[in-house]
């Protein structure tokens, strides 16, 4: 478990670990802030997400595009400011490809339709 929101912190540590024996990533937030941001962009170049059995994001928000960057992961657990269906059925068919699903929970604040996202169609 790493207690920061902030990606620089993590990435002290984070790089150092051997990416195919850790397998599960905790980043929690003690602060009164539960709309401050953690940046993922660097972490995302690592391998370590490629293996993670288990990512729980709790206190705190991830960029909204990690929805389906995080799909392969078994157990997963997040908080984005919005979310859109197109993202969400995305999610449900990597889910259904996934032998070793257990859970995927996504807690937000706007769900964006597919007409707010796009427009009317024609």
């Amino acid at each position: 478990m790493i207690e920061t929101n902030d990606q620089k912190e993590i990435m002290k540590v984070l790089p150092f670990l051997d990416s195919e024996f850790l397998k599960e990533l905790d980043i929690f937030n003690t602060a009164n802030d539960e709309n401050k941001m953690v940046e993922m962009d660097e972490i995302l170049k690592l391998d370590h997400l490629n293996n993670f059995e288990r990512f729980k994001v709790s206190g705190c928000i991830v960029p909204d595009n990690l929805v389906t960057k995080l799909s392969h992961i078994p157990y997963c657990h997040i908080q984005v400011k919005s979310v859109n269906s197109k993202d969400l059925l995305f999610l449900k068919e990597a889910i259904l490809r996934l032998p070793t699903f257990e859970e995927f929970e996504i807690k937000f604040k706007i769900f964006r339709t597919l007409m707010n996202s796009y427009g009317k169609l024609k």
